[in-house]
C-alpha cells in the first residue's frame, strides 16, 4: 500500500481548508451559511423576512390599504351603502323639491301644474302645456317659432332689424331708396319733368324773365360791347378814336405816306393844322381839333416814347414777353416759369416698383396713384390712399411737380428734412461729422492738449 509522506498530506489539507473557505456563498441555499433574509441576495423577500409593508404584504387592515369594502370602511357612498336618504339615492318624492328627482309636471304630485308656487311651464319643455313661440323669452316677432308673429325686420330690438329687406312687412321702397325719386316725389322737380321749363332750362333763356338782354339781342350795342367805344362816346382822349393820330404818341400824326415816323415835329403840326376846325386833328377828345390840341403837340416835340417790350431800353420793357426773341421760358422771375421742367426733372417709375401697377412710392415709400403727380393738388399728408396720408412734397418729385411750395428742409416736418444742412439753426457740426474733433471731444488727447504730460511727452522727464 502506497502512503504519502506526512509533508505531502498535511500540505493538502492547507489548500483544500484555503479553498473550501473561497467559496462560501450565503445567497446560495445549499450554502451552510445560507442566509435568505440577507438583503443582498437576488431572492430577498421582504415580506418572509418581517420587514416589508404591512398593505403590501397582505397583513394590514384592509381599510387603512384600500382594499376593504367601502360601505364596511364607513367611506362609501351613503346611497350605494343604503344609508343615504331617499332623496339622496334618486327615488325620493318627486313632489318633493328637495329631491333630484324633483318634477312638478309628474301627475302623481296631484293638481299642481298651475296651482304649484314654483311651477313654471316654460321651464320643463317636457310639460304638456309648454309652448316654444310664448317660452322664447323675447319679442315674439323675433322668434322664427312664431309662424305668425314672426317678422324680425321691423322691430328694432330684434337681431335682425332691417326694415328695408325687402321681405320685410314694414319695407317702403321710397324711404329705403329703392324707388325712383320721381315716383316717391322725392325727386328734382326739372329731373323728373314736371318743373317750371324757365326754371329747368328746357326754354329758351330769352323767352323767360330776367333774362340778358346782350344775351338775347335785345340790348343796348354800347352796354353789351357789340359797339367801339368811339361809337359810344365814350372814348376820343389823346386821339384813340382818330385813325391818323398815334394812341401810343399822342400828336404823331400819319405825316409820311400814311406812317407813323416815332417822331413828333413839324411835319405833324402841318398835318393837323390841315384839320383845324374839324375832328380829325383831335387830340384831347372834344371833337374839334383847335390850339389846346396844337398846345398838346408842341409840348410834345421830340421823339415818341419807347413801347417795345423787347427793347431793353425801353420802359415798358417785358422779359417775360413771350413773342421778344429774348424771352426765356425758364426765367424764374416770369409767372409761366417752371421750376421742374427747366431743372430737367423727368418722373421715373423705380424698377423694380414695390407698389402695384399704376401706382408709385411717395416720400416715404407710401403706394399712390402716379397720376397724383402734378395733378394741380399739393399731397404734403393732406390726401390719403388706402388710409394712409401721401407725401410727394420732396426733391424726388420735385415738390408734386410744382403742386407744393417747396418745405424748409430745416423743418423736421419737412420729407428732405436735413439736419445737418449747415443753413440750418439747429445744425450741430460734432452730431454731423463736420466739428473739430478736439472741440466736440472725441479727439486724441495729446493731440488736442488735455491728455497726461507724461503720456504725451510734454512733462518734465525728472517728474516722468
Amino acid at each position: 500500500m502506497f502512503t504519502l509522506p506526512r509533508v505531502l498530506v498535511c500540505c493538502w489539507l492547507f489548500l483544500f481548508a484555503v479553498h473550501g473557505a473561497a467559496i462560501a456563498d450565503p445567497c446560495n441555499p445549499d450554502d451552510p451559511d445560507y442566509d435568505e433574509c440577507d438583503p443582498s441576495c437576488p431572492n430577498y423577500d421582504p415580506c418572509n423576512c418581517g420587514e416589508g409593508d404591512p398593505c403590501d404584504c397582505g397583513w394590514a387592515d384592509p381599510c387603512d390599504c384600500g382594499w376593504g369594502d367601502p360601505c364596511d370602511c364607513g367611506t362609501g357612498d351613503p346611497c350605494d351603502c343604503g344609508w343615504g336618504s331617499d332623496c339622496e339615492w334618486g327615488w325620493g318624492d318627486p313632489c318633493d323639491p328637495a329631491c333630484a328627482n324633483y318634477d312638478p309636471c309628474d301627475p302623481s304630485c296631484g293638481d299642481c301644474n298651475w296651482d304649484c308656487p314654483d311651477y313654471d311651464p316654460c321651464q320643463y319643455p317636457e310639460c304638456p302645456d309648454y309652448d316654444e313661440c310664448y317660452c322664447y323669452g323675447g319679442p315674439l316677432e323675433c322668434n322664427p317659432l312664431c309662424d305668425f308673429e314672426y317678422n324680425p325686420y321691423c322691430n328694432p330690438d330684434c337681431a335682425g332689424y332691417d326694415p328695408c329687406n325687402p321681405l320685410a312687412d314694414c319695407y317702403d321702397a321710397c324711404e329705403c331708396g329703392d324707388a325712383d325719386p320721381c315716383d316717391c316725389g322725392t325727386g328734382d322737380p326739372c329731373d323728373c319733368g314736371y318743373g317750371d321749363d324757365c326754371e329747368c332750362g328746357w326754354a329758351d333763356p330769352c323767352d323767360c324773365e330776367g333774362a340778358d338782354p346782350c344775351e338775347c339781342d335785345w340790348g343796348d350795342p354800347c352796354e353789351c360791347g357789340w359797339a367801339t367805344d368811339c361809337e359810344c362816346g365814350i372814348g376820343g382822349a389823346h386821339c384813340e378814336c382818330n385813325e391818323n393820330c398815334d394812341q401810343d404818341c399822342p400828336g404823331n400824326f400819319a405825316d409820311a405816306d400814311g406812317n407813323f415816323d416815332n417822331v413828333i415835329d413839324i411835319n405833324d403840326l402841318l398835318v393837323m393844322l390841315g384839320y383845324y376846325g374839324a375832328a380829325q386833328g383831335d387830340i384831347d377828345g372834344d371833337a374839334i381839333t383847335d390850339i389846346n390840341d396844337v398846345l398838346i403837340l408842341i409840348g410834345n416835340f421830340g421823339d415818341c416814347p419807347c413801347t417795345d417790350p423787347c427793347d431793353p431800353n425801353c420802359d415798358v420793357y417785358d422779359p417775360c414777353n413771350a413773342e421778344c426773341p429774348a424771352y426765356d421760358p425758364c426765367n424764374p422771375d416770369c409767372p409761366g416759369y417752371d421750376y421742374c421742367g427747366c431743372a430737367g426733372w423727368q418722373w421715373e417709375i423705380p424698377d423694380p416698383n414695390p407698389c402695384p401697377d399704376g401706382e408709385i412710392p411717395d416720400c416715404n415709400g407710401k403706394c399712390a396713384p402716379k397720376e397724383w403727380i402734378g395733378d394741380g393738388y399739393c399731397d404734403d399728408g393732406t390726401y390719403s390712399w388706402n388710409g394712409v396720408p401721401i407725401y410727394l412734397n420732396c426733391d424726388l418729385y420735385c415738390n408734386d411737380y410744382g403742386d407744393c411750395e417747396p418745405c424748409d428742409p430745416c423743418d423736421v416736418s419737412c420729407p428732405d428734412y436735413a439736419p445737418c444742412n449747415p443753413d440750418c439753426p439747429d445744425y450741430d457740426p460734432c452730431d454731423c461729422g463736420t466739428g473739430d474733433p478736439c472741440d466736440c471731444g472725441w479727439g486724441d488727447p495729446c493731440d488736442c492738449g488735455w491728455g497726461d504730460p507724461c503720456d504725451c511727452g510734454w512733462g518734465d522727464p525728472c517728474e516722468c
